[in-house]
């Protein structure tokens, strides 16, 4: 019998709360930018996300005062 391989995950992030994560609309709103100034700076590795399938998801931005 083979043994079970050990996968390490490739993502940056620690999923610990779903609520946390933002679509690019719920961002853009926040923020108040454009859509697409959000998908622009999270290509460039601006913004930390990841893809769930064809969709963006981001953290929200860590602000001073928090």
């Amino acid at each position: 019998m083979k043994p079970t391989p050990q996968f390490e995950p490739q993502s940056k992030f620690t999923l610990t709360n779903p609520i946390d994560f933002m679509t690019v609309k719920e961002f853009a709103a926040k923020y108040r930018v454009h859509p697409l100034t959000v998908y622009k700076l999270a290509k460039s590795g601006e913004l930390k996300h990841f893809r769930v399938g064809g969709n963006v998801r981001l953290l929200p931005i860590k602000e001073e005062n928090e």
